[in-house]
């Protein structure tokens, strides 16, 4: 979720700063401490956006609705970039068939979290598996990679949060990326484990950057 800016000075072994709402913190864990904790109250006549500051439920509903609102194109998904460097998909590429071939993995079943527009789903893991499955928070995202993914092995298209995502079969490749930073600790924590148990039986990947 974009958050807005957080101006940090280092005293000591402590940092310090402030948010792009003038609200103060005495360290980096206390800004987190504050941001996952009970919502704060503010005077009525506060701006709407500083009455949502803090609480798990609010920091996710901020989120979904920044990656409803994006652009449904690259600069959107990264945040103003126009573009993706070639090496991304081209180095993906290379990991995957290295990794399928050493491990005699079953390309059969993948699954894109937090896939977005379908960036990753069209360049690559329809290269090499049969039945590609995507899931990400934003409704209009997933519309956009029905869109852009045009292979007949994307199988189904998921709008949900990974945070509370159940994955509904198991797979031979389970692919994040650029995701796990928008979590807090504890959900991606949780994310990890499903994933673990949501892996084929047979050799498998899992690939989170």
């Amino acid at each position: 979720m974009k958050r807005g800016i957080v101006r940090v000075q280092t005293v000591g072994k402590r940092e310090k700063g402030e948010d792009s709402y003038g609200n103060k913190y005495s360290s980096l864990a206390a800004m987190w401490e504050q941001e996952f904790s009970q919502p704060k109250k503010f005077a009525p006549e506060a701006k709407e956006d500083k009455k949502r500051i803090g609480g798990l439920a609010n920091w996710y509903t901020g989120s979904n609705n920044y990656w409803n609102n994006v652009s449904q194109d690259d600069a959107g998904m990264l945040q103003g970039w126009e573009r993706v460097t070639a090496a991304d998909i081209e180095c993906s590429s290379n990991f995957l068939q290295s990794y399928i071939k050493t491990n005699k993995i079953l390309p059969a079943k993948a699954i894109d979290c937090g896939g977005g527009i379908g960036r990753v789903s069209r360049e690559l893991l329809t290269k090499f598996f049969s039945k590609v499955d995507i899931v990400d928070q934003a409704s209009n995202l997933i519309q956009a990679a029905k869109t852009n993914v045009k292979s007949e092995r994307m199988r189904n298209f998921y709008v949900s949060g990974l945070q509370d995502f159940e994955f509904p079969d198991k797979y031979n490749c389970i692919w994040v990326q650029w995701v796990l930073m928008h979590m807090p600790d504890e959900d991606a924590v949780k994310l990890l484990k499903k994933c673990k148990a949501s892996l084929a039986k047979k050799v498998s990947s899992f690939a989170s950057y």
